[in-house]
């Protein structure tokens, strides 16, 4: 019976966690020094004629972030000119309507939303942000209409 000597292997597994080990660390300082552009960065890329619906998309997220949900909805409708059947920045164009309190902006949008896909309305009318205006009546109703729309 022929022996191998076990060092090879033993240093083979020991190289490859070291290795592991620097490629995770490696990336994790990577990902902290990822430079995001900033709000203000944004503003001037969005300013662009041709700025894209992603940088549209991530400056609504950054607006998201700071808390200014009625220059976010903005921002999250321009995304839908774009690209009308997103379902995402649908979903969260509704939240940042909702978390601003502009009830009259948010009925509107819903009423477009349930026509063009009332299934992804009542999804929406589930989430948190939304469950204090179902206490009144036109969304109530448009809640009503979402649901018997999206059972054809």
């Amino acid at each position: 019976m022929i022996q191998y000597s076990r060092k090879p292997a033993l240093l083979i597994i020991v190289l490859a966690i070291a290795g592991g080990g620097w490629l995770l660390t490696r990336g994790v300082s990577a990902a902290h020094t990822n430079d995001a552009p900033t709000l203000s960065d944004l503003q001037i890329m969005i300013a662009q004629p041709d700025a894209s619906p992603d940088l549209w998309r991530q400056y609504a997220r950054r607006l998201q972030q700071a808390e200014q949900y009625t220059h976010a909805a903005q921002a999250y409708q321009r995304v839908l000119q774009f690209e009308q059947y997103d379902r995402q920045a649908k979903l969260q164009c509704a939240s940042v309507l909702a978390l601003a309190g502009n009830a009259k902006k948010l009925a509107a949008f819903m009423k477009q939303v349930i026509g063009l896909n009332p299934k992804l309305a009542v999804d929406i009318f589930t989430r948190p942000e939304l469950q204090t205006y179902l206490a009144l009546p036109r969304f109530v109703a448009l809640n009503t209409e979402a649901r018997v729309q999206s059972m054809d």
